[in-house]
């Protein structure tokens, strides 16, 4: 057990396949890199060090490598639900909420208002927004949708493009200053399985900001193609029949959809996530 306090993990990767598992470990070894960095009040411990170690220090260097193996476990879970809600929709994106926010460092990122908008080719349009009891106000915002079509033999059939322009007229939610406004998009496929948010940059002290930004909703060429790379990878695995896609989360409800880690954390409800804790115990068994 590692007393890894404050350390970070870096995973190198190549998506184009996943190794065979009937090469040997040292042979799979060679292809991944994995650094642990920002070492701070960390040791690295040994089956000596261990041995001379107090029961209660062995307590504690066992509590630690469980917060740390918990972590491992987390970026796990947030890396196969990025890929499935972002890259597993073969079907339609059905709607797109587009949401201001004002950005506070210290508290609670306030609302500023939102819109539902279908997603269809729309130029450049000027919409109301919304405020938290759903009456349309004097804010607007400025976008448009666009579908783009990608090259035969790719991952992605295409992409809608959307692009936030601008907003005007917002809330001022600050007392002391101005509002710090971004704008969170969040897509929502017609199956209902796919979700997830991405946001725009932060315009301090601007109650009509400017960000002129481009985000993508990726449509799947293949909605099988994650199931099946899971499924070639698994050879060497486990003797039993393995279904590894079932470990991947899914389901657009709050508690599972993909929310960006840029969003202020005190707003997310994802602190108890009950599909983290299925995806633990799964991993466990």
């Amino acid at each position: 057990p590692q007393k890894w306090v404050g350390s970070s993990v870096a995973l190198g990767y190549d998506s184009g396949a996943l190794p065979p598992r009937s090469k040997d470990e040292s042979a799979i070894r060679s292809t991944v890199l994995v650094n642990i960095f920002d070492w701070g009040r960390s040791e690295l411990n040994t089956i000596d060090k261990m041995q001379h170690m107090t029961a209660e220090e062995q307590k504690d260097r066992a509590t630690f490598w469980g917060y740390y193996k918990g972590g491992i476990e987390r970026l796990g879970w947030t890396s196969a639900r990025t890929y499935l809600h972002r890259f597993g929709n073969a079907d339609q994106w059905k709607e797109v909420t587009l949401t201001i926010y004002d950005f506070d460092a210290m508290s609670k990122d306030d609302y500023m208002g939102s819109v539902v908008v279908p997603v269809e080719e729309t130029d450049v349009t000027e919409v109301k927004l919304g405020n938290n009891k759903g009456r349309e106000t004097d804010a607007t915002l400025t976008y448009s949708l666009h579908y783009r079509p990608l090259p035969s033999g790719s991952r992605l059939k295409g992409t809608w493009r959307v692009v936030i322009k601008s907003a005007k007229n917002l809330p001022n939610m600050d007392d002391q200053s101005v509002s710090d406004p971004y704008c969170v998009v969040k897509a929502l496929s017609a199956d209902g399985n796919h979700c997830f948010e991405q946001v725009t940059r932060v315009i301090h002290n601007d109650l009509n900001p400017v960000w002129e930004e481009t985000l993508d909703l990726p449509l799947a060429a293949d909605a099988d193609a994650l199931k099946k790379a899971l499924e070639a990878g698994k050879a060497g695995l486990s003797e039993g029949n393995l279904d590894l896609f079932h470990l991947l989360p899914r389901g657009a409800s709050e508690g599972t959809a993909l929310r960006s880690a840029t969003v202020s954390t005190i707003r997310s409800k994802e602190t108890h996530d009950p599909g983290f804790i299925e995806w633990s115990s799964r991993l466990a068994a």
